[in-house]
């Protein structure tokens, strides 16, 4: 009969699990910043970058390109979509720090949080990639998939240890 399985201390940890506690606490605590940072600053930024803006090329530029463009900056970019990006930043940011946390305190339950947490995100990220290949949503996806990798593979195929 064995033990059931404790946490880890911080000798144990493998170079890259630490590598990905890093990452999901740097990414949290960034995008938890950002977060707020954009609900403070939402009222002010909305005013003065975008809707002066568009409102300026709606009554002194006569292009047609110029009104289409003032007319789409009005109409898709609403405060309350700011608040919605920042909002979902937010509860990102959270989660991202709770999959830390529970990394960082060696919970062997942590590593299954982290698996479904990422994998759960993989298929938006396929979609997003099918709409429009872009860098950063190829980078996040390739990350998200290391780290779905590196922390079950060993616990399906013990022999990968």
């Amino acid at each position: 009969m064995h033990s059931p399985a404790k946490p880890r201390t911080a000798h144990e940890r493998r170079l890259g699990l630490k590598a990905i506690i890093y990452y999901k606490g740097i990414k949290g605590a960034a995008a938890l910043a950002l977060a707020a940072a954009g609900l403070a600053l939402l009222p002010h930024w909305y005013e003065h970058l975008l809707r002066h803006p568009a409102m300026f090329l709606r009554h002194h530029v006569t292009g047609m390109a110029s009104l289409r463009l003032a007319g789409y900056l009005l109409r898709h970019l609403p405060p309350r979509r700011g608040r919605l990006i920042c909002l979902a930043l937010g509860l990102d940011g959270a989660i991202n720090i709770g999959e830390w946390w529970c990394l960082w305190r060696g919970y062997a339950w942590g590593e299954w949080l982290v698996v479904a947490s990422s994998g759960s995100l993989l298929p938006f990220e396929v979609v997003e990639l099918w709409q429009g290949l872009h860098f950063g949503r190829a980078l996040l996806f390739v990350v998200n998939l290391l780290v779905i990798a590196y922390l079950a593979l060993p616990r399906i195929w013990p022999k990968l240890r």
